[in-house]
């Protein structure tokens, strides 16, 4: 769980370094592991990390040799099919797999994001085209918060980093902040500060020269009835999409566990994993 925040200005000045000094700050609970701080032309960057891929390298943010920045919180699962399709068209400096991200832009573009697998929240800067993207991944398991004003555009991975850095006032809208506390959650974009708006699960936007100039949605969910097919058919593939995703979860250069509640999910996450690993 890594932290990651920044502000966009929409003329020519640069954010302020003690607001992104703030942000930084507040984001510390969410990566013990270091911290770092990016500033050039109208935008900066914040990270603070929880190093579990290539911790001694993957520092952050992260430059490419063409001088592009990503700040990242999340995990690619499929770093490694990444990098080995990857590797002959750009050059890798870390083996961490938020580089991945810089490398599928470099390779595909803006369709970069059609190739990723995992769970993240980010923001990749393009200086060589003032571009600013900021993406959430299709199950919406990372956050990413936004609040923009005539000035500015700044995004965090939680809403009081927008507040610590003076873009965004305290002040709680009781409506939706009532909601959160009796649901448990709050749907679509609004959140309790009401100029800070939640990015929407699989929400991609582009920001260039300081304008959202496209916002697409992307989403895992199939929209269509479900397929029909014979059970034992089902079975085998659904044993199949399990393996693969425990697989994928399991990519980590530090130790990992599992939390048993006592229910089938965790149940059989756990067989899944005795099951690969000879536990």
């Amino acid at each position: 769980m890594c932290g990651i925040g920044g502000i966009i200005n929409k003329g020519d000045a640069p954010p302020a370094t003690a607001a992104l000094e703030r942000m930084k700050d507040s984001l510390g609970k969410r990566g013990p592991d270091g911290a770092g701080m990016y500033c050039d032309g109208p935008v900066g960057f914040v990270h603070t990390r929880l190093a579990i891929i290539d911790p001694a390298g993957g520092q952050q943010p992260i430059t490419d040799s063409k001088g592009r920045v990503l700040v990242f919180n999340g995990e690619i699962y499929n770093y490694l099919e990444l990098r080995q399709s990857l590797a002959s068209q750009y050059q890798f400096k870390t083996y961490s797999d938020s580089e991945t991200i810089l490398a599928a832009y470099d390779v595909y573009g803006l369709s970069f994001i059609n190739h990723l697998r995992g769970m993240y929240a980010f923001a990749l800067y393009d200086t060589a085209e003032n571009r600013v993207i900021l993406a959430r991944d299709p199950f919406g398991i990372k956050p990413l918060y936004v609040c923009e004003t005539p000035n500015s555009i700044t995004f965090a991975s939680e809403p009081k980093a927008i507040i610590a850095a003076g873009v965004a006032a305290a002040e709680l809208d009781t409506k939706v902040l009532r909601r959160v506390l009796t649901e448990n959650y709050s749907k679509g974009t609004d959140t309790p500060y009401p100029s800070i708006k939640r990015m929407e699960p699989g929400e991609t936007r582009v920001i260039e020269n300081g304008k959202t100039v496209s916002a697409t949605s992307k989403s895992y969910l199939q929209a269509d009835a479900p397929f029909d097919r014979d059970d034992d058919v089902a079975l085998i593939q659904l044993e199949s999409v399990f393996l693969d995703s425990v697989d994928m979860h399991c990519r980590s250069d530090v130790g990992y566990g599992v939390f048993l509640s006592g229910g089938v999910d965790s149940s059989a996450i756990m067989a899944a994993l005795a099951q690969r690993t000879n536990m």
